[in-house]
């Protein structure tokens, strides 16, 4: 269902408390350039919000979290894949492939109290690299037996789009700002974030030891 211009308000409202929230530890912990990365996410979520019209194409409730599919920026840009027959200078026919593939066109997202999951090239990305970061920082700061089984991050991702959703399932009562395993998946997320920007080496030994433990405890399925 498409969202109503009478929610984007709220939307807006609870996607600035997870600015506020996110931010100033992102900063504190991670540095001005892990900072200025999510500060970007946090401005394109707000630009979904905005035009939610055109790019929420569905949202289902489940359990405590939501499920959102959103239509690409490039599908809104580009439109649909067509094929369209143009004549050359020396007078062929020729067919020419536009617009987007329909591979490209929809991303799919995730988002509840024990994770943030999103199917677009950036979230892909981030959770690939904090993958191998992770674990060589892991075991240059002492973990000698890792025992979580990847991926890891691919449940802890922030772009916009899980951020825009996240909001949303806020402001729609789904998801409570007061769950504690919700605010360490944000942190868990900002981590994902700090080890895209700044690789294993750049992140202080106790938030790898500390992030394993809780990832550890969450897969065995106890309170953070």
């Amino acid at each position: 269902m498409a969202v109503r211009t009478t929610d984007v308000s709220r939307w807006s409202s609870e996607l600035l408390w997870l600015r506020r929230y996110l931010a100033p530890y992102v900063k504190r912990y991670y540095g001005e350039k892990v900072f200025t990365y999510v500060i970007k996410r946090f401005e394109g979520a707000y630009e979904v919000i905005l035009r939610s019209r055109l790019r929420v194409s569905s949202t289902i409730p489940k359990g405590s979290g939501v499920a959102m599919v959103l239509v690409s920026s490039r599908a809104l840009e580009e439109g649909p894949e067509r094929v369209v027959r143009v004549r050359t200078l020396s007078g062929d026919v020729v067919e020419v492939v536009l617009g987007t593939p329909l591979e490209e066109s929809y991303h799919v997202v995730q988002v509840g109290p024990y994770g943030l999951k999103c199917t677009c090239r950036d979230a892909l990305m981030l959770a690939s690299r904090a993958d191998s970061e992770f674990i060589a920082a892991a075991k240059l700061y002492g973990i000698k037996r890792f025992e979580l089984q990847t991926p890891l991050f691919t449940k802890y991702v922030l772009c916009k789009h899980t951020l825009a959703a996240a909001a949303y399932a806020l402001a729609s009562n789904v998801l409570s700002r007061d769950l504690k395993v919700f605010r360490e998946v944000l942190k868990l997320s900002a981590l994902g974030a700090a080890l895209r920007v700044l690789g294993g080496s750049g992140v202080r030994r106790s938030a790898v030891i500390r992030s394993y433990n809780v990832m550890l405890r969450l897969s065995r399925g106890l309170p953070p």
